[in-house]
């Protein structure tokens, strides 16, 4: 047989083989629909896959809380200022400082001042009290003061963290954008260590 006729043959054979594949693969097609994983491992290696679900949309962040300032007793708040700011302000040491700093102002009642902390050991009776001490040297007058423990917001210590990132951001871009700084790293490849820049207290 010459090379064109062999060609001819094999081009029909394949066309045949083809057209049984086809019917093959409809009865595979019909014997798969009641079962998707199998269907799936049937599937063409080019098919493009299933586009996955979508990821559910992150909750909305929850709006800061405000403090209760009311009456008690008939007695009118004694405080209703801004809690993280008297923090700073008052002369408390060691713990009682810390729980000053880290707590946020719930409510005032009357002469009843709540707190909350994130950390068990400055909600202890101790520290409370030592605390209440000087809160008492502070409005002249006796007060109580609950503290309870869970999630805080707006504190003190939070307030100083963010005060201290930015110093320390406004510094590091201070010295990228320093003319010296930045031909000495142009043509001397010098660099910038990390850690290395500090803000001026």
């Amino acid at each position: 047989m010459s090379p064109a006729r062999a060609a001819l043959a094999a081009l029909n054979a394949g066309r045949k083989g083809g057209a049984g594949r086809t019917s093959n693969g409809g009865a595979a097609a019909g014997a798969n629909r009641g079962n998707p994983s199998r269907a799936s491992e049937d599937a063409p290696a080019g098919a493009d896959p299933e586009p996955e679900p979508a990821p559910p949309a992150p909750a909305p962040a929850a709006a800061p809380r405000a403090c209760v300032y009311r009456e008690a007793d008939g007695v009118a708040p004694v405080f209703t200022g801004d809690w993280p700011a008297l923090a700073v302000d008052l002369p408390a040491r060691g713990l009682a400082q810390q729980l000053a700093f880290q707590s946020e102002l719930t409510e005032v009642a009357g002469r009843a001042l709540h707190l909350r902390v994130p950390l068990r050991q400055l909600a202890d009776a101790a520290t409370t009290d030592k605390l209440r001490q000087v809160l008492n040297e502070h409005f002249g007058m006796e007060v109580q003061l609950h503290v309870a423990l869970g999630p805080v917001g707006t504190t003190a210590a939070s307030l100083a963290a963010e005060a201290a990132a930015a110093r320390q951001r406004a510094a590091e871009q201070a010295i990228a954008e320093d003319p010296l700084v930045r031909e000495l790293i142009e043509d001397f490849g010098a660099q910038i260590l990390p850690g290395s820049i500090r803000p001026v207290q």
